[in-house]
């Protein structure tokens, strides 16, 4: 009997020290969701998982500042505005279009997208089109440029919060270099430059002369100097016909990977309608599989545009391109590959030598100004889109190759070596790289450049070894030799 009763007054004790933690349990989470509410945080919710629910519960109390990333909205009340400079830049969003406005049947309907294009011939109208903003007459909510002139831009649209969120192509051949030898280059002194036709152009005369070795704040740069020993040319195959080709240095038929074309829009926009951004690039990707297929077709067709050049004229301007596919933007953005190259490298270079030339006095971004969001979202949503390019055609350089260009190493440290050499094969995808080193063994250059090719993923073929002496102070040489 007495241990029936000592049985039930356990069990009685028991329930009551339940009750007693339920209840101060409810009155915990009660005053904690106050404190919740009267600091503005968010309140936990429920979770089948204890475990789940402290981790889902301890990011926003550890991180209350940090804002939760909206959901993308799916639609866009309006069309979706594209300015673009240059007929040939616009060039695919055109041919999705079927027009400079999308129809029913058009390329960018199948992808619920509605866009209006609109040409622009000078980088100010697209400057002055964002900053309306796409909702305004006369405005833009993207812009589809060249890096050179995004980067030479960039100070006067700051405020814009522009980013580069696809690569359209690359220029091929619009941008030439004439004048004095680089080898025959005074070594000291003042040197001239002048450029005309766009900043494509000063951007050429920059980034070879850096890769070079040039010390850029030796030049003198004017707009059509006819003094000058450097002549930087931006225009169509025509115009660039009549230039000598003995006073050729190169042009971006050779840097074929220097000079981007590239969409850009601002950053609240691409957080905001990342997936009205994903349909228009899919859209965008059809038009250009249109041109890659026809690009006589394509110009006849652009021709009948109201406002268009004439269909000669847009042939000669659409081969001075190379359209881009996803696959390529997928490595560009930093997303795949291992490529000496990127759209983030390239603009901190043309930031630099900017600066360098005191052409600019701001110093390169320190937010990366690409965004490859809805690149991402393609590859992962749309992976047939993501189609490997051919190779680019090439012949192996003749033993007595002349060198395109050239660049001395006072010192045969190998990680600089192995990074410009690196640099100069992805720019110059065509021509073979020769690596000399002096007073070392051809074992050693060999290793090196077995290094550079698995290091940047390079065809090991392109790489080769010099067996010439290096002149006198010269501990390394790099050339790149002209494709024959």
């Amino acid at each position: 009997m007495r241990q029936t009763i000592v049985f039930v007054t356990l069990l009685v004790l028991l329930g009551v020290l339940g009750v007693s933690l339920a209840v101060g349990a409810s009155n915990t989470r009660a005053r904690f969701r106050a404190l919740l509410d009267r600091e503005g945080l968010p309140t936990p919710s429920a979770s089948p998982s204890g475990s789940a629910s402290a981790s889902a519960s301890a990011g926003p109390l550890l991180a209350p500042s940090a804002p939760a990333t909206p959901e993308p909205k799916s639609e866009l009340d309006r069309s979706l505005t594209v300015v673009g400079l240059g007929w040939e830049l616009l060039a695919p969003g055109l041919l999705a279009a079927d027009g400079s406005k999308s129809t029913a049947t058009s390329a960018f309907a199948s992808c619920d997208v509605t866009v209006a294009l609109n040409v622009a011939s000078t980088a100010t109208e697209i400057e002055r089109a964002l900053a309306a903003g796409g909702a305004a007459k006369g405005g833009a909510d993207l812009a589809v440029m060249s890096l050179s002139e995004f980067v030479a831009a960039y100070e006067r649209v700051r405020a814009l919060d522009l980013r580069v969120f696809f690569v359209s192509g690359w220029s091929q051949g619009r941008e030439t270099l004439t004048g004095t030898a680089f080898a025959k280059l005074p070594a000291a002194g003042s040197l001239g430059l002048d450029y005309s036709g766009s900043q494509d152009a000063l951007a050429l005369a920059l980034l070879t002369l850096d890769l070079t070795g040039t010390a850029l704040d030796r030049l003198k740069i004017a707009e059509r100097d006819a003094s000058a020993l450097l002549h930087a040319r931006s225009g169509s195959a025509l115009e660039q016909d009549a230039a000598k080709q003995e006073d050729m240095l190169i042009s971006t038929r050779e840097a074929a990977r220097l000079l981007p074309f590239v969409l850009v829009a601002p950053r609240p926009l691409l957080e905001e309608r990342e997936t009205v951004l994903a349909g228009f690039i899919r859209g965008w990707l059809a038009g250009t599989e249109v041109l890659l297929k026809d690009r006589a077709k394509a110009a006849r067709t652009l021709s009948a545009i109201e406002g268009a050049p004439e269909a000669m004229s847009l042939l000669h301007s659409l081969g001075d391109s190379e359209p881009l596919r996803l696959y390529e933007n997928a490595a560009l953005l930093g997303l795949s590959g291992r490529g000496a190259l990127s759209i983030e490298s390239l603009s901190d270079w043309q930031f630099r030598v900017r600066r360098a030339a005191h052409l600019a006095r701001a110093s390169t971004p320190e937010a990366s100004l690409m965004d490859g969001r809805v690149v991402t979202r393609l590859v992962r949503s749309h992976p047939k889109l993501v189609q490997a390019p051919e190779p680019l055609k090439r012949r192996p350089s003749a033993a007595a190759a002349v060198p395109l260009l050239e660049r001395a190493f006072q010192k045969d440290d190998e990680q600089p070596i192995i990074d410009a050499l690196g640099l100069l094969a992805a720019v110059f995808p065509r021509s073979d790289v020769r690596l000399t080193l002096s007073g070392r063994s051809a074992k050693l250059a060999a290793e090196w450049l077995d290094r550079a090719a698995q290091r940047y993923d390079l065809d090991r073929a392109r790489l080769l070894a010099g067996g010439a002496p290096a002149k006198p102070g010269r501990a390394a040489l790099l050339e790149v030799l002209r494709a024959p």
